[in-house]
């Protein structure tokens, strides 16, 4: 146990709310949690759903937060009168009187991705009766409705780095000379239920000064739904199918969307009412005939679009249309909220991307691994030696599906603004074992190397009469730095997934070269080939042996084992880029390696990498 801000402390018991299911955490799952603690310089423990205090913050005065005040936008600065808590310019303040998605306004903050979250998350609760907003903001009192705090202070859950997180925030916020806030707020105006949260989720992305973001990274936060990424060009040509599966799903509350706007020249921007590079909320889609039509809100709560079938267009409005779509136009030009319609050949004309946000209820059952993995090769296009990797064993009588979601751990400013890790997964079908090499096993997915903090592959499972197994492996290209990820499996059928790891416990590392006098290249070199570099190995009992070798990646390389009492030889396969493996199983005597290049005279260190589950001697 170690002591946190605040008055919170975090047990090792509380870690076991990073895991969905009834599983522990290892020892290495719980160090990843809390390196990913730390976040911008300040700490976010994992919420832990149990302790009580969430809902009775008490003290004595009015609390203030030791993490001081946000970093304001440059907006924000130019207007700012000063800070102040928000009860002493609302006197008759509350946290919440109606979640309403009217009321959620956007005003000074980079941050419409994660307003349209809000907004998205409010129409939810209304819609389909179930808490989100409310059941992420305490104290709250026995209905499960945040209320008033009179100490000032608060805590809310969000879904950051791999597990729920606590986020406390005091009330204290910027306003300009006129007393009004220069946050996000609630068009209710006692409300503070919309600057609450924005500040808490800004508290950990490192300020006002948020560089931006995109909605299903935001609504992961929110709710803990899966985030997926659509290109609107993809659709372009699929006959609805993309449109119809839209409809349906937002309709039976199976996910929120938003649509991102793309780059606009300035005449374009004004000719169409469109912020560029801007998240709008999608609020419902509606087919008339061959026309299909989507609504969307603007989180400014103001600018809507100006082509086809908005306010102005007087021509194609007709009393049935408007009947159809519940949309009434002239109500609309007095007073629109931002919210308007458009049909789909002009959305995917002026909007680049879907995100979107799938309810995780949609699966019976999940897997959650927190894992680590350190600086080693730039790519991994050579090998997997270094990549962590899991086994995912799957028994199934129907034809399905198994999600997985691969999600990085951020924990600075810079590396959300200028994301620079492109990660993926890619996917084996074999007999379960790890893998070294790309060439091994038979590929079935291999993910879009994408500079997103989540990348979502999905896993179609044939319906089988006996266990199917996946190798699946964390890849990314160029890897500069160690990294921090969560990868959870979702499916509707039971599965087990686990680490691949040989588990040796014995390693050994040789240095070696290949200089003048010995860089004999493959056999092709008859007079040299026997030259090349020979290290012996004695292995005392029965044991499965790995070989490694490791070497410029210029040059091809391979290894050659050979049992000096009974003459066998065995190879490590091709000649390989930099990198081959060697891996099988020796009786005890003594055996030789010889490691060489594929064109002779390639002269350089190499290194030979030795593991074992018995002891051996070099």
């Amino acid at each position: 146990m170690y002591s946190t801000r605040g008055n919170h402390q975090e047990p090792s018991s509380s870690l076991a709310a990073a895991r969905s299911d009834s599983s522990k955490l290892s020892s290495e799952e719980i160090a990843v949690l809390r390196r990913s603690s730390f976040i911008n310089g300040k700490k976010f423990v994992p919420f832990f759903p149990g302790d009580a205090s969430y809902a009775n913050l008490s003290g004595n005065g009015r609390w203030r937060d030791s993490d001081g005040i946000l970093d304001l936008s440059a907006k924000q600065q130019k207007r700012l009168a000063g800070w102040a808590p928000a009860e002493d310019y609302i006197p008759n303040a509350t946290v919440v009187n109606q979640v309403s998605p009217r009321n959620v306004t956007q005003t000074l903050v980079s941050d419409c991705s994660f307003v349209s979250a809000m907004i998205l998350s409010a129409g939810y609760e209304n819609k389909f009766h179930t808490q989100i907003i409310t059941n992420s903001l305490f104290p709250q009192n026995r209905e499960r409705k945040p209320v008033l705090n009179p100490y000032g202070k608060y805590c809310v859950r969000l879904h950051i780095n791999g597990c729920w997180r606590l986020v406390e925030v005091d009330t204290r916020f910027p306003f300009d000379q006129n007393g009004r806030l220069l946050t996000s707020y609630s068009k209710d105006k006692a409300e503070l239920w919309v600057s609450l949260l924005e500040k808490a989720y800004l508290k950990v992305m490192g300020g006002y000064d948020f560089p931006g973001s995109n909605s299903s990274i935001d609504l992961h936060a929110l709710t803990g739904w899966i985030p997926e990424r659509k290109a609107l060009q993809d659709t372009g040509n699929d006959d609805g199918r993309f449109f119809t599966m839209l409809k349906t799903r937002m309709g039976s509350g199976h996910v929120l969307a938003t649509m991102a706007s793309g780059r606009l020249s300035s005449d374009l921007e004004e000719k169409s009412g469109l912020v560029p590079t801007h998240a709008y909320a999608l609020l419902d889609l509606r087919q008339v005939g061959n026309l299909r039509f989507v609504k969307l809100k603007n989180p400014w709560a103001e600018r809507s679009w100006k082509g086809k079938y908005s306010y102005q267009d007087s021509t194609r409005w007709t009393s049935e249309l408007q009947r159809m779509l519940s949309y009434d136009p002239k109500a609309a030009a007095a007073d629109d909220q931002g919210v308007f319609w458009i049909e789909w050949n002009d959305l995917i004309i002026y909007f680049d991307v879907c995100y979107l946000s799938w309810n995780t209820s949609l699966f019976k059952f999940d897997r959650k691994f927190h894992g680590s993995w350190p600086q080693g090769p730039k790519k991994d296009l050579y090998s997997f030696a270094n990549n962590p990797q899991y086994l995912l064993t799957i028994d199934s009588s129907v034809d399905t599906m198994v999600w997985l979601l691969l999600s990085r751990h951020i924990t600075e400013k810079d590396d959300f603004a200028e994301n620079k890790d492109f990660i993926t997964l890619i996917v084996y079908k074999n007999n379960g074992e790890r893998l070294y090499l790309p060439t091994s096993g038979t590929k079935v997915l291999d993910g879009i190397r994408i500079n997103s903090p989540f990348y979502l592959a999905k896993l179609p499972v044939s319906k089988s009469s006996s266990h199917e197994k996946y190798t699946i492996i964390v890849s990314e290209y160029e890897k500069n730095h160690d990294i921090d990820f969560t990868l959870t499996a979702y499916a509707n059928v039971k599965f087990s997934l686990k680490e691949l790891n040989d588990n040796f416990s014995h390693q050994k590392r040789v240095k070696s070269e290949w200089n003048s006098s010995n860089a004999g290249g493959c056999q092709n070199n008859r007079e040299t080939y026997s030259s090349n570099p020979i290290t012996k190995i004695t292995i005392c009992s029965k044991c499965t042996l790995l070989i490694e070798i490791r070497a410029p990646k210029q040059y091809s390389v391979q290894m050659q084992l050979e049992d000096l009492s009974e003459k066998k030889l065995e190879e490590s396969g091709s000649y390989r880029s930099g990198y081959s493996v060697l891996k099988t199983v020796l009786d005890p005597g003594t055996y030789q390696i010889r490691s060489s290049t594929f064109n002779k005279g390639e002269i350089g260190p190499f290194f030979l990498d030795f593991s074992s589950d018995m002891q051996f001697l070099l």
